[in-house]
């Protein structure tokens, strides 16, 4: 199954957001190849920049990234 992942389930995942839980099932089952997971390049984007402001350190949201 292929999935397009929106970008607030990504920062659900780095911010420890409310649905954390949930959404460490969801990448489990992507790394483990149950499905296949795409990004849009504007989601690459979004979350950079949330993060940054999120963390006010442009170094902590690239490691984040990462």
């Amino acid at each position: 199954m292929k999935v397009l992942v929106d970008t607030n389930v990504f920062l659900e995942q780095l911010l420890h957001r409310e649905n954390y839980d949930d959404v460490d099932k969801f990448f489990f089952l992507a790394a483990k190849q149950y499905n296949q997971t795409f990004i849009t390049s504007m989601s690459l984007r979004d979350i950079g920049y949330a993060l940054h402001r999120q963390r006010h350190s442009e170094e902590e949201a690239r490691k984040a990234q990462l």
